[in-house]
Order: structure tokens, then C-alpha cells, then sequence
């Protein structure tokens, strides 16, 4: 197995065709030997500035290191975030929010129009949500609570059969019933909504917001994962608005739509590419730094992990370098044979389209434009080949 397939966790002959395709259409520039060089001898020298020998450490040595450092890091950081032991869930959740606001950087992005969902939970009240927000009457709800919000939440409330009923009508809108808006981070802090959800941090496609709920996991000590699960909810929020301004003036609009809302996978591209999804498209055109980068940017004791997204110890066994990844482990106690590495995994990927994409012929086929942000009018978007 070649060593990109090897990062990739991928059959050789899928991560082949891939690479085949982009070196055809970049006129071969072998960027992918390019890249490998270079995540060798970056992750070497991540690995020696632990004080490891990059040629004589274990997959598991290495692990363990990674968890031991960003273990003694976050308890700084939660204390230079201001989190702090006695506070409540509902307080931890609204410094988040706080948080958030301050460096997140929230973008433009496509969501259902606040008209447009009010007709929607009209035509399906969600009557679990209704009761324990304390409302008799929709309207009533309506008329006091953020309708972003409301969409945002009925899902944690509501039986699988009522998502798909609204997946449905859904499918029957227009690009007109969209606009461009800045997401919204909020705080479920109303002990009847923090009970709607078991997870932290959750958001719902097409609201266009991102829920910080007061769960029972929701601790001052893991205020840096929660806070990277935020970063990447918007990532998440801003690439499915790139998909669907890509589609935003064709007949099927309504359906690509609601296929985000009942099913928020990522999406992948067409042909010999299908290795790669829409968020790996989304960040290869972007410029500006990741959610992970974010995250490392706002203390210095997070600027060892900066420029290792897509970094992976490869041998019998990958581990990653990525900060996403060790938080996850580190948040959810798992152990060696556990470990995580898709977040390093889904940012090579992107990266390797960055590189590639540089090149006119790579550009041509992926279409990197989306709509423009300003409004849902003027010339058809290019979409993908």
C-alpha cells in the first residue's frame, strides 16, 4: 500500500484513481510526492520536539505523549478562558457562547428565512417542544421565541417521523425562501430545553445556528473540546451553505436542501473523486485558517498543534497529530486502540485538493466559485463537473 493510501486509511486503488485524476488535470505536477515529503518531515520534527525519537517511537509512545500534554494544557486553558470549577452547566454554557462570539469569526452563510420556517412549524407544530417550553399556543411560540432557534431545537424533541415529514416540504422550497446570514450561538439555557438534548454542542442544517446546551457532560474541564465542537459546527454550517449556493438556481434545489436536513453526511464529489466530500472542496478554495487553527490561535500554549491538522504518524498503526482528534480522545477517556484520527484524515484530504487546486485544470473541473454572498440573485453559480 502506497503511503498516501496508508494515511488515508483507503484502498490503493480508490486513492489511486483519485490522484491519477488530479495529476491529469494539473498537467502532473506530483504534488501528492510533494506533500507526503513534507508530512514526513513536519511530523518528525513534531514528534522530536516532544523530546521523542522520531525513529525510534512506538505508535502507542506517541499516543500517550499527545494525551499527557494536551491533558496539562487544557486545565490552563480553562482557567485563561475563565471557566471555573463551581460553575453551573448553564454558566459554563453561556461563556461558550461568550467565547464564541469573541473569536469564532462567524461568516455569511445560506439559511431558510425566518418567514419560511414559521410556515413550516406551522404546517408541523412541534408539539413536544411546545410543552416543555411552556407555550398552549404555536403562535404564542412563535410571536416570543427566535424561529432559528425553534428548528434548531424541535429535532431533539420531536419523533424521527416529524423530521421527515418536514424533510419533506422542505424539498418543495425555493431558493427565495434563503438568505444570507451571520449563525447564531446560543445557549439552550431553560432547564426544559437543556433537557432536550444529550450532547453538548449540536446545530441543525439549514437554521443556521448552533446550540450550546447545558448537558450533564458540559464541564469546565473540557471547555477546550467544546469549544473546537462550536469552531467546527460553523466550519460545518459554512461548507453546506457553499454546497447549496452551488445549486441554489437549479430545479432541484429544494431537494438538495432537504437532503441536508434529513441527512447532514458529508457529500461527496462526483467521478474518480468520490473520495472527497464538499467540506474537503469548501476548504481547499477557502482562504483564512480552519476551525482547529482557530482554536490554537486564541492561546499560545495551543500553538504546538497550529500546523498540525493533517499531520499523521503513519506505520503498522496511524496515530494523529491533530488537535481535534486528541481532544476527542482525551474528552471521551479512550485508550491507544481506540484512538481517533478522521479530523486528521478529512484535513489531509482537503489539503491535498488545496494543493492540486492551485492548478487552472483542477480549478475548471471543481468549480471552486460559489454563488456571491450578497444576495440570492444574478448569474447561475458554476457547479461541480
Amino acid at each position: 500500500m502506497s503511503r498516501l493510501a496508508q494515511l488515508l486509511n483507503e484502498p490503493e486503488s480508490k486513492i489511486q484513481n483519485a490522484i491519477e485524476k488530479l495529476e491529469s488535470l494539473s498537467g502532473y505536477n506530483s504534488e501528492d510526492v510533494r506533500l507526503i515529503s513534507e508530512i514526513n518531515q513536519q511530523t518528525a520534527r513534531k514528534i522530536a520536539s516532544l523530546g521523542l525519537d522520531p525513529a525510534d517511537t512506538t505508535g502507542e509512545e506517541l499516543f500517550q505523549t499527545l494525551q499527557v500534554k494536551l491533558k496539562a494544557d487544557s486545565r490552563h486553558l480553562a482557567r485563561a478562558f475563565g471557566f471555573k470549577p463551581d460553575d453551573t452547566a448553564d454558566q459554563t454554557a453561556q461563556k461558550l457562547v461568550a467565547l464564541a462570539e469573541r473569536c469564532a469569526e462567524l461568516p455569511k452563510i445560506l439559511a431558510l428565512k425566518n418567514s419560511a420556517i414559521k410556515v413550516i412549524l406551522r404546517n408541523h407544530p412541534p408539539k413536544k417542544l411546545m410543552k416543555k417550553l411552556g407555550y398552549r399556543s404555536l403562535e404564542s411560540m412563535l410571536k416570543r421565541q427566535n424561529p432559528r432557534v425553534l428548528l434548531a431545537s424541535a429535532p431533539a424533541t420531536e419523533t424521527s417521523g416529524w423530521s421527515k415529514a418536514l424533510a419533506k416540504d422542505l424539498a418543495k422550497l425555493t431558493a427565495a425562501d434563503y438568505e444570507y446570514c451571520t449563525p447564531v450561538v446560543t445557549a439552550m439555557t431553560p432547564p426544559a430545553m437543556g433537557k432536550a438534548a444529550d450532547r453538548a454542542v449540536t446545530y441543525e442544517p439549514l437554521s443556521g445556528v448552533i446550540a450550546v446546551w447545558p448537558a450533564h457532560e458540559l464541564k469546565k474541564e473540557s471547555a477546550v473540546y467544546d469549544f473546537l465542537l462550536v469552531l467546527q459546527a460553523v466550519e460545518i454550517l459554512e461548507a453546506e451553505s457553499f454546497y447549496l449556493s452551488h445549486h441554489q438556481f437549479q430545479a432541484d434545489f429544494g431537494k438538495k436542501a432537504a437532503s441536508l436536513f434529513a441527512d447532514s453526511a458529508r457529500l461527496p464529489l462526483a467521478d474518480e473523486l468520490d473520495k472527497f466530500d464538499f467540506q474537503n472542496l469548501w476548504r481547499a478554495s477557502k482562504s483564512g485558517p480552519t476551525a482547529f487553527e482557530k482554536l490554537a490561535s486564541t492561546h499560545p500554549l495551543l500553538s504546538w498543534w497550529r500546523d498540525s491538522g493533517h499531520l499523521l504518524q503513519a506505520g503498522a498503526e496511524s496515530v494523529s497529530l491533530n488537535l481535534a482528534d486528541n481532544l476527542a480522545c482525551l474528552r471521551q477517556g479512550l485508550a491507544y486502540k481506540e484512538r481517533v484520527t478522521a479530523n486528521a484524515i478529512h484535513q489531509l484530504k482537503s489539503e491535498i485538493l488545496k494543493r492540486y487546486g492551485a492548478y487552472p485544470g483542477v480549478q475548471g473541473h471543481l468549480a471552486f466559485e460559489p454563488a456571491p454572498a450578497e444576495d440570492l440573485t444574478g448569474e447561475l453559480a458554476l457547479d461541480l463537473v
